[in-house]
């Protein structure tokens, strides 16, 4: 799926038949890995470093200069389902010329690229995970960054749970911290807000080795789940 631009007066016939509206910069990075040899060896997000965007085209083509250019594939959400694989198998796999080539592994077709992430043991390797927290902290607000949090305890099943809730705990509670001088009651809310998270996906955040909630500090303790939702 990718963005088509068109005017309110088109129709719909006219922009889905428009030659060339299938194609994106990425169905254009598989065409690239299919006609040049030396563009196999990149990953999807470093692309920009070495070829540069045609839009008039749709193509990628071979730098001339060796300028350095930053390049990055958007972020996606896990909540987002095969969009998040996706993601996460153009950040770990070269030489991809098809949707379908990314979700081959060891030559058998997957049905899906969930599938195909969990084959390739990208999406159970705690550095995957981290990767994507990290990646989110650059646009996500503090609260997101929690319900991710909660989501990749429930979905991805990490081996550091800790070593997660550590690394990326100054990120889901900069909000909090703004505004309360404790960081004792910060550390609560935090948890807090991820024990309600993890509740409604059905989940005790008991069963996660996390810090341990003092109720004292618990507003919503009394109040019907999907109330506070």
């Amino acid at each position: 799926m990718h963005m088509v631009a068109f005017y309110k007066r088109d129709k719909v016939e006219w922009i889905v038949n428009r030659p060339g509206v299938e194609e994106s910069m990425l169905t254009a990075y598989f065409d690239a890995n299919r006609h040049h040899e030396e563009a196999r060896r990149i990953l999807y997000r470093d692309f920009p470093e070495h070829f540069t965007w045609q839009s008039d085209g749709k193509f990628w083509q071979k730098r001339k200069n060796s300028i350095f250019q930053v390049g990055r594939v958007i972020s996606a959400h896990l909540a987002k389902g095969e969009h998040y694989f996706l993601h996460v198998l153009l950040n770990n796999v070269a030489s991809a010329t098809s949707y379908k080539h990314l979700r081959t592994v060891d030559g058998v077709l997957l049905p899906s690229f969930c599938e195909a992430t969990e084959r390739r043991g990208l999406i159970k390797e705690d550095n995957t995970l981290n990767e994507c927290l990290t990646e989110a902290t650059l646009f996500q607000m503090p609260s997101s960054m929690r319900r991710l949090f909660a989501t990749i305890l429930v979905f991805c099943e990490p081996h550091d749970v800790m070593g997660l809730w550590k690394k990326h705990y100054d990120a889901m509670s900069e909000d909090y911290n703004r505004n309360h001088p404790s960081l004792d009651l910060v550390q609560q809310m935090v948890l807090i807000d991820i024990r309600n998270m993890l509740q409604s996906m059905g989940k005790d955040i008991r069963s996660f080795p996390l810090p341990d909630i003092d109720h004292s500090y618990d507003d919503a303790s009394h109040i019907p789940r999907e109330i506070f939702e």
